[in-house]
């Protein structure tokens, strides 16, 4: 049984939303039902930055500025505009740690994503600002908290769900 009526949602709230807001509800309710739904911590959400930054492979400890990362095999070539779900904020590697018996992540299973100006909840189509007043926090559409409802982010956080919204700041 559904958790929201979808159809009484698109029927009569939509209509009092903007345009912009109506795509953001009409394409959450595109997404499955709570069954389908993770929750933060099974999509790798990362709270923001302590420096407020965009999640970006320039800010991460494992990035290493010869465009490699630790975590990818020897010879990835990484931008530092690019990002994964692995990223850990922090000064960046100097220089790749030599390790025996790694097991290197293969770009795809990484997420690796190349996004100019990095990611955050505030640029991710799924993000809905809960209160206009409460400009650093939202809800996400794709991502459920235990009781089923639209899991509550900083704008400034962002997990593996993350997809680009031409409105995000």
């Amino acid at each position: 049984m559904p958790l929201i009526d979808k159809q009484a949602l698109l029927r009569y709230v939509l209509p009092t939303y903007g345009e912009q807001e109506q795509e953001r509800v009409a394409a959450a309710a595109q997404m499955p039902e709570r069954a389908g739904r993770p929750e933060p911590w099974g999509v790798l959400y990362a709270s923001p930055n302590p420096d407020q930054s965009r999640k970006a492979c320039a800010n991460c400890i494992m990035w290493i500025p010869t465009g490699e990362c630790d975590i990818h095999a020897p010879g990835v070539q990484v931008a530092g505009y690019a990002v994964c779900g692995y990223h850990v904020f922090g000064q960046p590697l100097p220089a790749r740690v030599p390790r025996k018996d790694i097991q290197y992540v293969e770009p795809e299973y990484s997420g690796l994503m190349t996004i100019p100006g990095g990611t955050n909840c505030a640029r991710c189509r799924w993000f809905n600002e809960a209160d206009p007043m409460m400009l650093d926090r939202g809800l996400c559409l794709a991502v459920d908290d235990p009781s089923g409802a639209p899991a509550p982010v900083e704008a400034g956080g962002c997990c593996a769900r993350w997809q680009s919204s031409e409105t995000g700041r």
